[in-house]
């Protein structure tokens, strides 16, 4: 007999991902993240330019990680903060709406290749 749907490995697997996954998202929860006004806007249109290269389908994915690393630098983020603001969003809902708002503002200002 074949174990396909989920073999003990794929469930210990699945398992470790979770515990995993509670630990960073209560240990998320315990530190904020303090994040300027001036890095939300940052945060929000890298975020933008980040989505564009991740949409373009001529792009390999080292190419993508490429051009997405100087999009963040390009608006004065490095990388590893963007990241970080990137982990404190799903947890903090006043940091979600501040980068929502100033995503729509940016998504709005730029112009779509048609």
């Amino acid at each position: 007999m074949s174990e396909t749907n989920d073999s003990p490995p794929q469930a210990a697997k699945n398992a470790a991902c979770h515990q995993r996954r509670t630990k960073h998202t209560a240990a998320t929860a315990a530190t904020s993240v303090q994040v300027s006004d001036a890095e939300v806007d940052q945060f929000a249109k890298a975020t933008v330019k980040v989505q564009k290269i991740d949409a373009d389908a001529k792009l390999d994915s080292s190419a993508k990680q490429t051009k997405m690393a100087a999009a963040v630098k390009d608006v004065g983020l490095e990388p590893a903060r963007y990241n970080e603001i990137a982990k404190a969003i799903p947890t903090d809902d006043a940091l979600r709406t501040k980068v929502q708002v100033a995503m729509a503002k940016y998504a709005k200002a730029s112009p779509t290749k048609g």
